[in-house]
């Protein structure tokens, strides 16, 4: 297959998806250049054309790249779908086609569970689903770590393509098991523009290699390249190589409430709560009875939770006599002083930048607060 063939192909592929015929889990298609780049890359490794590699690929743009390159035993993974749009069928109808025409294997796993499946594969490639969204809720399970971990149980060489959040959440035990294992070979970031996707949900590029030991080469979004030795506290932030937690910050001053709104009792003999911050001048009050009194008589600032990426949402004096909800989380204070000055910082075009640069995920934690910067000295 020609270059040229290849890419009159992907053109016609994603002439297909422009139209509407696409997958149902949001996947778009990897473009040209990034297919190549991360097929050579395989060869730079070398990857045996024989070996066998399982694909996750949206209208087969990286499985033709690895055809060109000569690779020869490919499995495209997908799953059974349910329920289809006269699109998304066609979609499956128009992939499982044109892999039995080009040689490469159509595969769902078994109860459409890939850790079921019986494969050991040489190589997992692609761009897996991000995030389950078959609940329809807006809290949707991350589905592209799952993929990473099942190509790396499965596979010798895992490399997908998936959301750059995992390796700045201190939380992450995907992060924590990947970092620790020191076959992670390198992480590249991917410009958003790649798949013209928001700006704040920064994807990258994972090489787990089980038959490499060493530290891993971070290549970031200003072009710097790193080498480095990760541990399971190691955070990795792709826009901000160096980034390091500020001697003068605000994670001291970060406490969240151990009331859940659910059990706040209305009992106006109890103590006053701040439920949640809302839309409004003042915080959503009411009494309860019921679980701890947290930052109760004190002096600070409260926001939500959990807010947008990005931003802390609306942030509150907060009202000296109450106590937070599980809901709302405080920045404590000695004094009133002290809680407007924070308060001017956090709502100025310092602290919101300081916290669009900070906030990667919706909860505003108090690790998060620890990469910015106490105004009160």
């Amino acid at each position: 297959m020609t270059t040229a063939t290849l890419s009159q192909k992907c053109e016609a592929l994603r002439n297909y998806y422009q139209q509407g015929i696409k997958p149902v889990d949001g996947r778009k298609p990897i473009p040209e250049d990034l297919a190549l780049l991360m097929v050579q890359e395989l060869k730079d490794n070398n990857v045996p054309v024989d070996a066998l590699i399982g694909v996750h690929d949206t209208f087969l743009t990286l499985t033709l790249t690895l055809i060109e390159y000569g690779f020869t035993n490919i499995v495209l993974m997908e799953n059974n779908h349910k329920n289809l749009t006269s699109l998304q069928e066609k979609y499956y109808n128009t992939i499982e086609k044109g892999c039995d025409k080009i040689g490469v294997t159509y595969y769902v796993p078994p109860m459409n569970n890939y850790n079921r499946c019986d494969m050991d594969f040489g190589v997992v490639i692609g761009n897996p689903p991000y995030s389950d969204t078959s609940s329809g809720s807006t809290n949707n399970g991350n589905l592209d770590s799952k993929f990473f971990l099942i190509g790396v149980e499965k596979g010798d060489y895992t490399k997908l393509i998936i959301r750059a959040k995992h390796f700045t959440d201190p939380r992450s035990t995907f992060r924590r098991k990947l970092f620790i294992s020191g076959h992670l070979k390198s992480i590249k970031y991917v410009d958003p523009k790649v798949f013209n996707i928001d700006s704040r949900i920064m994807t990258c590029i994972p090489t787990y290699d089980k038959n490499y030991t060493g530290p891993c080469e971070i290549e970031y979004s200003t072009g710097e390249v790193n080498s480095i030795e990760l541990d399971r506290d190691s955070l990795v932030f792709l826009d901000s190589p160096g980034k390091q937690k500020l001697k003068n910050n605000l994670s001291n001053r970060w406490i969240r409430g151990k009331v859940n709104r659910n059990k706040i009792d209305g009992d106006s003999d109890g103590f006053p709560i701040v439920e949640i911050c809302g839309s409004d001048e003042t915080p959503v009050m009411s009494y309860t009875k019921t679980g701890k009194n947290t930052a109760i008589n004190s002096y600070g600032l409260i926001t939500n939770v959990v807010n947008t990426v990005g931003t802390l949402g609306r942030v509150y004096l907060k009202p000296y006599g109450a106590a937070i909800s599980s809901s709302v989380i405080c920045l404590q204070c000695d004094t009133e002083e002290e809680a407007i000055i924070l308060h001017k910082y956090l709502t100025s075009d310092k602290g919101r930048d300081a916290v669009k640069l900070n906030k990667r995920t919706a909860v505003a934690s108090k690790e998060m607060f620890s990469y910015i910067e106490d105004p009160i000295k």
